[in-house]
């Protein structure tokens, strides 16, 4: 995994340089689709939190839970299947302790790395999970 300045990124995208791995990912087919994918999401991230210097792609499979939803992360079993889709995401590093998620159509999210108790997130709200998880990672040192 490499970070990239947002100004190589966008190039190194538009150019080709990731047209294999998206071959990989999306298929012969639809490189094209996907580097416009890629660019949308990359221009709606610059617009919101301006150039980085430091800045990563990010893609996560999909999957569909066919039978035991949410109990594997409670310690039981699913089972579940791989699906064709994946969400995309270019992060890169903040500076004033929070961690901040936008999502297209969607108000931005932002976790306060220094207040992660759970009464300062609403219960059963994506944030929520957000917060647990940096609370988790904190706990683990």
């Amino acid at each position: 995994m490499q970070n990239y300045s947002s100004k190589q990124l966008r190039t190194k995208i538009a150019n080709g340089a990731f047209d294999k791995p998206f071959g990989d990912l999306y298929g012969d087919d639809n490189v094209k689709s996907a580097k416009e994918r890629y660019l949308r999401v990359f221009d709606s991230f610059i617009s919101t939190y301006k150039d980085k210097n430091e800045l990563i792609a990010l893609s996560v499979p999909g999957r569909s839970e066919i039978s035991g939803n949410h109990t594997d992360h409670n310690h039981g079993r699913v089972i579940a299947a791989s699906v064709d889709c994946d969400m995309i995401a270019f992060a890169s590093k903040g500076e004033d302790g929070k961690v901040r998620i936008k999502s297209d159509g969607y108000k931005e999210d932002s976790v306060d790395l220094l207040h992660l108790e759970p009464e300062n997130y609403p219960r059963f709200k994506s944030i929520g999970l957000v917060a647990g998880m940096c609370a988790a990672i904190r706990n683990a040192g």
